[in-house]
């Protein structure tokens, strides 16, 4: 060192000695996170590379922590953001002590940074390849299109003809079910229970022409706060850091199949919310179990009506068919009284936490390449119409 620098305190490493100077540990972070960083790259520039990846490694990495997480019976994804908070607020609470700027407390700070590091690495990794890699390979309206379907077909009255079908076939299976006194479905816990299987069978049948839901499926797991998911109007989530579809117990039983196939669809790499929904229709609407039909066809109404009132005269309105009294009952998220229970003895309004989930999924998704958002949720109507013409 010379002697300018010596008076100036200023050593200047080359790259070599740099590396030499650090330790194993964040060597092997730097690694990790570069390869990540360079495989999401090659999957935002490259389709056909995000298609490989899919349709290959993450098919492995699938396959492993399914059956992984399935030793379980509790969400491990729950538990997993739970430790992740509980690890936030004690990494404040010993800022705030000052244990971190206290000399003796070196080694315990060196050691929870290294962690806190790993878990971040963890859920870098985990998304990157069960997620967002995802996002970029080839759509199915883009293979629907590839396939023959055309965009001009797609009219407002082959809308019409789409709800009027819907409708009636929701109106003939609204009576098939067993009911309370104030007209809700009953359905017992085997019962339901027994819609784990049935959702897995209705997705590999649809294998032959969406190849991606061939093989191993594990049971939906049931979220502890669904109250909290109600408050946030979500039926289901996939977690991809632990490879487990979940779902809202608060959620009232006709959304249950649905949602099943929906989160399942997820797993398997359908990772688009339009394509997720339309997996979970066709699977339903296609099953022999009456119940799966109904849920099916309701998952969609909502968006179908949507599109379609726009294009429709008054007169045009009083010449359909619209849904029985029992079919509207039965089109909702969660029942009156449990809505108003989760209300009573919520810490946050629910218009506050829906607001904040609406804000973290439109960006989540539009991050992705998504470009329309949440908005993206309603394309499967456009799905179910190109479908429709290849058939």
């Amino acid at each position: 060192m010379n002697q300018e620098n010596r008076k100036n305190g200023i050593l200047r490493q080359s790259p070599q000695c740099f590396l030499k100077s650090v330790s194993l540990f964040w060597k092997f972070v730097m690694v990790i996170t570069l390869v990540i960083t360079l495989l999401m790259g090659l999957a935002i520039v490259s389709a056909k590379f995000a298609d490989w990846y899919r349709a290959g490694i993450f098919r492995g990495i699938q396959y492993i922590m399914a059956h992984i997480s399935a030793l379980v019976s509790i969400s491990a994804g729950e538990i997993m953001i739970y430790s992740g908070i509980f690890m936030t607020v004690l990494l404040l609470a010993a800022i705030i002590i000052g244990c971190f700027s206290n000399p003796g407390c070196k080694q315990i700070r060196k050691y929870y940074i290294r962690i806190v590091v790993c878990v971040l690495l963890y859920v870098y990794a985990s998304e990157t390849f069960n997620c967002f890699i995802l996002y970029r390979a080839e759509t199915l309206e883009k293979q629907f299109i590839r396939q023959g379907a055309e965009y001009e077909m797609i009219t407002p009255d082959s809308l019409k003809n789409l709800h009027q079908k819907t409708v009636k076939k929701l109106n003939e299976l609204s009576g098939k079910f067993e009911r309370d006194s104030e007209g809700y479905i009953v359905m017992t816990k085997s019962r339901n229970a027994d819609y784990q299987n049935k959702c897995k069978e209705a997705l590999r049948n649809l294998s032959g022409e969406f190849t991606l839901l061939k093989g191993y499926f594990p049971n939906v797991k049931m979220i502890r706060s669904s109250g909290f998911m109600t408050q946030q109007y979500l039926l289901g989530i996939y977690f991809p850091f632990s490879m487990e579809a979940n779902y809202n117990e608060q959620a009232y039983i006709t959304n249950l199949p649905a949602t099943f196939c929906h989160e399942l669809s997820h797993m398997k790499g359908y990772i688009l919310e339009d394509e997720a929904n339309f997996l979970a229709y066709l699977a339903c609407i296609r099953s022999e179990d009456a119940f799966m039909q109904y849920s099916g066809y309701l998952s969609v109404l909502g968006y179908i009506e949507r599109d379609l009132l726009p294009h429709l005269s008054e007169e045009e309105k009083t010449e359909m068919v619209w849904e029985n009294k029992q079919v509207l009952m039965d089109d909702i998220f969660v029942k009156k009284e449990v809505f108003e229970e989760i209300e009573k003895n919520a810490l946050f309004s629910t218009d506050f936490i829906s607001e904040a989930t609406d804000i973290f999924l439109d960006t989540n998704l539009k991050l992705n390449g998504v470009s329309e958002g949440i908005v993206s949720y309603s394309q499967v109507v456009k799905l179910i119409l190109l479908y429709e013409q290849l058939e």
